[in-house]
């Protein structure tokens, strides 16, 4: 049967990516296409199993989150006859390790830019996965409208990077001019008349309540540390209109309070979260709240910008995170401040 003239019938491709396509997009992206491929394989595990999941907000932690995602992509690809047995923990370290590498200094963290290698095992297994579940499909070796943009995007960044390595400059000019200053535009009590009519969330276990613009996702999360694996709910909105994200979580620590040494645990919490999402210290000063000491940060960089309240309750002890993200870079909304301002530890943990 012909098609009239002048109707073109959309052509169905494979959800195999090829190889050198994956590699040539995350090199040229600075490894921020990393972000999306997580996100779209993570969407894809949440429709498939009904999971509770931010597939963005999880995405974002890649470093963290990848032994997880390549977990269950081994999983769906053996069930399907894929005879290699990889490790999950062999593509997530690796990955975790050369992503550390960004911290080096010019021009050795360009090494980092090749965490990609580290994710070949998990694409060949979806791949082997989606060739069987879509054998008369054929594979795209031509960009996507998507594709041409992450490839645009990639030869500014690289234009940015090798303009800043050739060019001498002071490294703090290199910093934007952000601080907590320029996350604070309105006045007290315009930040006041948002909050009363957002969604006021209380943590499970009753230790801290904090109000959030819309209706929060919650998220059961485990993470091996060195201190022994700790377990907490992470509570997340995403306002996709704006490109914002406001996050809250609290996790107790199973260590001898005594032991514990409140400044390197504050320390830590910086470090990683400014690894894990690739933003950079701009600002940070001490605070105090409710008899609490903690950290007030401001992280910038290509993904956007985030200011951070980090507190713990040394007795715990038990630390307490909220931030807001925002993709443009721009933190000078108050909403942001009254996302902050909202946050409250209960009398009993006092």
């Amino acid at each position: 049967m012909t098609q009239p003239d002048g109707l073109k019938v959309a052509r169905r491709f494979s959800n195999v990516q090829p190889i050198w396509k994956f590699c040539f997009l995350s090199f040229i992206s600075l490894g921020l296409y990393d972000i999306a491929w997580s996100h779209k394989h993570w969407k894809f595990f949440k429709e498939r199993g009904n999971l509770k999941i931010n597939p963005w907000l999880v995405s974002l932690f890649a470093s963290f989150s990848m032994y997880w995602l390549a977990k269950r992509i081994f999983t769906i690809a053996e069930d399907k006859g894929y005879r290699k047995k990889p490790s999950a923990a062999g593509v997530a370290f690796p990955y975790l390790l050369i992503n550390a590498l960004w911290r080096l200094p010019d021009p050795f963290w360009l090494i980092s830019n090749f965490s990609f290698i580290a994710l070949l095992p998990a694409l060949k297994a979806i791949n082997y996965y989606w060739e069987q579940e879509q054998p008369d499909l054929p594979v795209r070796n031509s960009f996507t409208t998507r594709e041409i943009v992450w490839s645009v995007l990639g030869g500014v960044f690289w234009s940015l990077v090798l303009i800043s390595l050739f060019m001498p400059s002071d490294k703090s000019d290199n910093l934007a001019s952000l601080n907590s200053k320029d996350v604070e535009p309105s006045s007290t009590e315009q930040r006041k008349k948002l909050s009363p009519s957002w969604n006021k969330y209380v943590s499970r276990e009753g230790s801290y309540t904090v109000k959030f613009p819309g209706t929060p996702e919650e998220q059961n999360q485990a993470v091996d540390t060195p201190i022994g694996k700790v377990n907490f709910v992470t509570v997340s909105y995403s306002d996709n209109l704006n490109k914002r994200v406001y996050y809250s979580t609290n996790a107790q620590y199973h260590v001898d309070p005594s032991r514990y040494n409140v400044e390197a645990g504050l320390d830590g919490a910086r470090d990683n979260i400014s690894q894990s999402s690739k933003l950079t210290v701009v600002s940070e000063k001490k605070i105090s709240l409710y008899q609490l000491p903690g950290r007030e940060i401001v992280m910038q960089g290509e993904s956007g910008a985030m200011l951070i309240q980090l507190l713990i309750d040394p007795s715990g002890p038990t630390m307490y995170e909220t931030f807001v993200l925002a993709e443009d870079g721009n933190l000078g909304f108050p909403e942001a401040r009254s996302f902050l301002d909202s946050f409250t530890v209960s009398e009993s943990n006092k």
